[in-house]
């Protein structure tokens, strides 16, 4: 079984660090046992331990009488029989995957002599046809006309214009000194045929060894060769171009490249999917094979579930499963009789009728898969839940991760599968069918999401998106107490007082007097916040469905961990001017961490909100009890959207006391037009607040607070 080691495992290069391990354990043993060890070598290991039985050096792995008399002595040691090769000999240097209509070229370097020199060099560089199209003159060209083909794109394959004897494998550095590659039209008919000229010099960095000595050298080449292609310029249909005599390190190397066009296969067609039925309780046993999950410890549980085979809403068959649940916030029905290797497929889908808009399940469980909460508990299972609406669903999601967190071959053969509902109703029924698997990936457009941010006229795809285009704007922040930020505020009305002598100020802060002008011995009590999180990986997690409207304080991060706050903004008259807003939000630590922190250029945003939350009940999958976000998180801003897309503030952190200005906001939901259900704050990841204070803070100086100037309407 022959494997490859790069010899860059032996020193400072990027092998995983168990190769290496290997790398240098096979090297010090065959120095030992054999006395002869190199790096360009063949290694032959023992079937049983791996141990070094044999080392063959470059030199006469490329002499077949003594790489023959070498490998037979090895055979005749171990007692090898003749068989069947393991591994079928093929090509070592392929073409890669490309699409149809891409332009494949093939690469190749060798000079005349030389202990490295004489293998030659190989690459491959594929061209779409947004790249090749551009190395067609204009249109229009007639023959015995000139011009220069496009550099960038030429560029991708002169650049390795390089032969083995320049370190090839170890280059870092290669830069084009001088480029020109013009064309000459020679003929035209059905098809244009162009003579190539040109010339390169190539600036690069080369790596030996022992002592290690980084040397720069160019090498230079004149090039010549020709470019086919078809009259509706649909297709190139040959390119061929050498350097016959390229040379280097001042004329001591002379080289060969040439470079040639492969005929592109077209696309192999691929095999039709293949689906395995899963469960379609045709059968009573298949029923009987399911039973109610008596979960230890904090896996979901509920009150048993009856569990029967139906003749309603069948659809695949004549049955489906019938669930009529008792109640609990997450009962669950389990079964063992599943197949045990999930790896060759890509989709589950299930077919699931209900009478209410309700939340239901799947979990897959594999060997090593572990229940409860926590992150690795909840990444070591697969779980799919989704949002359901009365009538038949479809539900479908990919069976295997991006980051690899499960159904994965470490985590050993799937042993159960499982059905769960969150919080139904007692009494309430789900019927199951058609439970399958397929080999096809599912297939989901992209959701295209664009924020208008108030205040600008920037339409963005996401906080990421606004933080890049607002980078170079950002400064290192000014620390400053709360104190000196009301301060400022402050004085901000006094200079606003001076041009609308009949402005107010007014605070929002849960507990201190002087929101409302008519009532100001009043205390505010109409601040609300919660927070959740839409973490994934998906599944049945006690902590998405947690609700922490009642906590002190919470993390505020990026979106699928922050918090919901709402001001009540409603002793602003309606049709009143607002002047000048402050949102401000207290960290309830001292020290930000290190890999996040408002030292570095960041990004907050406020995203409103499109739902009546409630403060007491809102989670992951609801904004009230029983009424359901549209997709978990509330992360859906389609037709009705559970968030609106749209920014109404937005600007960096600044540390221990954190101020935004918030008078679009305020006039958003002042203007008689929006309904207020507050907003998400949330960032692209630059800072992290751990924990800020809610507006349940024991301190009323550390609640959060959102500070307005404003002119009364007359």
């Amino acid at each position: 079984m022959p494997v490859y080691i790069s010899y860059e495992a032996h020193d400072t290069g990027d092998a995983p660090a168990e190769e290496k391990k290997e790398w240098r354990r096979i090297y010090a043993e065959a120095n030992k046992v054999l006395k002869r060890s190199g790096l360009v070598h063949v290694y032959v290991l023992a079937p049983a331990d791996g141990k070094v039985i044999e080392s063959v050096d470059v030199g006469t792995a490329t002499q077949p009488a003594k790489l023959l008399a070498r490998l037979e002595a090895v055979v005749s040691a171990l007692g090898t029989k003749p068989g069947k090769a393991l591994v079928p000999p093929a090509p070592q240097s392929r073409p890669p995957a490309h699409e149809a209509g891409a332009l494949v070229l093939h690469l190749s370097a060798r000079s005349a002599k030389g202990t490295w020199n004489e293998f030659p060099v190989e690459n491959w560089v594929v061209l779409g046809k947004d790249q090749w199209s551009k190395l067609l003159p204009p249109r229009g060209t007639r023959v015995g006309e000139s011009w220069e083909l496009d550099k960038t794109v030429a560029a991708t394959f002169l650049k390795d214009f390089l032969p083995n004897g320049y370190a090839y494998a170890s280059n870092k550095k290669v830069a084009i000194v001088e480029q020109s590659l013009r064309g000459t039209i020679a003929s035209r008919g059905d098809a244009v045929r162009a003579r190539l000229e040109g010339t390169l010099k190539l600036r690069h960095t080369s790596r030996d060894h022992f002592p290690v000595v980084e040397t720069i050298d160019v090498a230079e080449m004149k090039l010549v060769g020709y470019l086919d292609w078809g009259a509706d310029r649909k297709q190139v249909r040959s390119l061929r171009l050498l350097a016959d005599k390229a040379s280097a390190r001042k004329g001591q190397v002379e080289y060969s490249v040439g470079v040639r066009s492969v005929e592109a296969k077209k696309p192999a067609k691929k095999p039709a999917p293949k689906t395995t039925v899963l469960f379609d309780f045709e059968e009573e046993a298949e029923v009987r094979a399911w039973s109610n999950l008596e979960a230890p410890g904090k896996g979901p549980k509920g009150p048993a579930a009856r569990i029967e085979q139906s003749a309603e809403n069948a659809t695949t068959g004549k049955h489906s499963l019938k669930i009529t649940f008792a109640g609990g916030d997450w009962p669950t029905i389990t079964t063992t009789r599943v197949p045990g290797d999930w790896m060759p497929y890509e989709t589950f889908q299930a077919d699931v009728t209900v009478s209410r808009p309700c939340l239901v399940g799947f979990t897959v469980l594999q060997e090593k898969s572990r229940r409860g909460g926590g992150w690795d508990a909840t990444v070591s299972r697969w779980a799919k839940t989704a949002f359901l609406q009365p009538g038949k669903n479809v539900v479908s999601g990919p069976i295997h991760d991006p980051n690899n967190y499960s159904i994965n071959a470490k985590m050993g053969k799937v042993v159960r599968f499982e059905i769960f509902a969150y919080k139904p109703a007692k009494g309430e029924t789900i019927y199951v069918d058609n439970v399958r698997i397929t080999t096809a990936k599912e297939a989901r457009p992209a959701a295209k999401v664009e924020f208008k941010v108030l205040g600008t006229d920037l339409v963005v795809s996401g906080v990421r998106e606004l933080g890049q285009k607002l980078r170079k704007e950002w400064k290192a922040p000014k620390a400053q107490g709360l104190a000196e930020v009301e301060a400022e505020f402050r004085a901000r009305y006094a200079a606003l007082k001076k041009a609308h002598p009949r402005a107010v100020l007014v605070v929002f802060r849960d507990g201190e007097k002087g929101y409302d002008p008519a009532h100001p011995e009043r205390p505010y009590r109409g601040w609300r916040d919660a927070y959740w999180t839409s973490h994934g990986p998906d599944g049945d997690t006690v902590e998405r469905a947690r609700n922490t409207g009642k906590d002190s304080s919470h993390e505020i991060f990026m979106r699928h961990r922050s918090p919901l706050m709402r001001v009540d903004l409603s002793s602003i008259p309606i049709g009143s001017k607002v002047l000048a807003a402050r949102l401000v939000i207290v960290r309830a630590h001292d020290k930000p961490v290190k890999e996040h922190n408002p030292g570095k250029p960041n990004i907050w945003v406020a995203e409103a909100c499109n739902r009546p939350w409630v403060e007491e009940e809102v989670n992951a999958y609801e904004y009230a009890r029983g009424k359901f976000w549209k997709a978990v998180g509330g992360m859906d801003w389609g037709k009705d959207p559970d968030f609106l897309p749209v920014y109404v503030a937005h600007g960096p952190s600044q540390g221990k006391v954190n101020t935004w200005d918030f008078t679009e906001a305020v006039r958003f939901w002042t203007d008689g037009r929006q309904a207020n259900h507050g907003f998400m704050l949330h960032g692209d990841g630059g800072d992290w607040m751990p924990r800020a204070h809610s507006r349940e803070a024991k301190r009323i100086e550390d609640r959060p607070a959102v500070w307005v100037v404003y002119e009364p309407r007359k």
